[in-house]
């Protein structure tokens, strides 16, 4: 798969699979939830509340987003706002995601409840957990209810919550550079928002810019030249990685 160049295989069978020692297997996995909801009922103490859990962050649950908000990279994985978070965007996006989160859901038989059924008025139902949550926000420099809107969206669409939104970013920084033009992009909306629903459906239809977009940042920027691949900084063997830019792991 990928660059190692090996093949997939998936198999589909109608038997049961067969455990060779269930009484220990279900023994462990008791185990296993016990400490589950230890861990759960005792929060780590004295870290951001988004990192106290166990698993995947409950950010379907808490408010919080202060240490990804701060931490993490913004637009094309490139501007820390360390200062963003303040309590009046806390109360603003407190508000719009107990009006968006209709129930958390969690995997079969577990009790953490990472994820969540979301609600918007023009969309259908979708699950959302952890990062993905504030994907599309940072990477168009917007809200948390846009994020919820283009998020929904796109997974109508198929398109996953990482390498999409930061596709989006890098095209709209080689819209301010110069780079990509109105020729390349004619009808491109001049609100922000508008930008990156525009360049969605473009991208999921591979229709002009998009065509080329939908190959990811690594190879777009080396299809459109012109200076572009100056502007591939977050990708790591052609792949886009998560924009966290800390000191300890900045690829």
């Amino acid at each position: 798969m990928g660059d190692k160049g090996l093949k997939a295989i998936a198999v589909r069978g109608t038997k049961d699979v067969l455990v060779a020692r269930p009484a220990e297997f279900f023994e462990l996995c008791n185990e296993v939830l016990k400490y589950i909801q230890h861990r759960a009922d005792n929060p780590i103490k004295g870290v951001p509340p988004i990192l106290a859990g166990l698993g995947s962050p409950q950010e379907m649950a808490l408010h919080d987003e202060q240490w990804h908000t701060a931490s993490f990279a913004w637009g094309n994985a490139r501007i820390r706002r360390k200062d963003f978070w303040n309590k009046e965007v806390e109360k603003k996006w407190k508000k719009t995601q107990d009006k968006a989160v209709e129930r958390l859901i969690s995997c079969y038989n577990c009790p953490m409840k990472c994820g969540g059924i979301i609600t918007h008025p023009k969309l259908q139902r979708y699950m959302m957990k952890c990062y993905s949550k504030l994907t599309y926000t940072m990477a168009a420099m917007s809200d948390l209810d846009f994020g919820f809107k283009i998020a929904g969206l796109a997974q109508e669409y198929g398109v996953d919550g990482y390498t999409a939104p930061q596709v989006m970013a890098f095209a709209l920084e080689l819209y301010e550079a110069g780079i990509l033009t109105d020729q390349d992009m004619p009808g491109f909306p001049s609100d922000n928002e508008e930008r990156f629903f525009w360049l969605l459906e473009k991208i999921v239809r591979r229709e002009g810019i998009g065509d080329v977009l939908a190959n990811g940042v690594y190879w777009a920027a080396r299809k459109i030249g012109k200076g572009a691949e100056a502007y591939d900084h977050n990708t790591i063997k052609k792949h886009e990685q998560i924009p966290i830019k800390l000191g300890v792991l900045n690829p």
